[in-house]
């Protein structure tokens, strides 16, 4: 049991030793690493910043989605609209057919 936990810091302490003994033995790593850092924090901005346009862009697209929508909505709101009142027109000719037909 003791063997799992010692192994882990010994692999950690190994690495830290070669890390050390690298960048003293090559100052050019050290500039690699930096490059590096660089590059990848300018990569990563960039992937930042094409999510953000994405995610405006989609935003747009779902406003516009909305108000095409609310038109339609207001369009067959409209519609039914005529269609009730055609219907209570014809309802009142009945009626009024209706009760002239009737004996007084």
């Amino acid at each position: 049991m003791a063997t799992n936990v010692v192994l882990p810091l010994a692999v950690a302490g190994l690495w830290s030793r070669l890390a050390e003994t690298a960048v003293a033995a090559h100052p050019f790593f050290v500039l690699t690493l930096e490059a590096l850092a660089v590059i990848a924090l300018t990569l990563i901005s960039a992937g930042f910043l094409l999510l953000v346009l994405r995610v405006s862009q989609a935003v747009d697209q779902f406003v516009v989605a909305c108000r095409q929508r609310q038109k339609l909505e207001a369009r067959i709101a409209d519609v039914l609209r005529d269609y009730v009142n055609d219907k209570r027109v014809l309802n009142e000719q009945l009626m009024t057919a209706a009760t002239a037909l009737q004996p007084c």
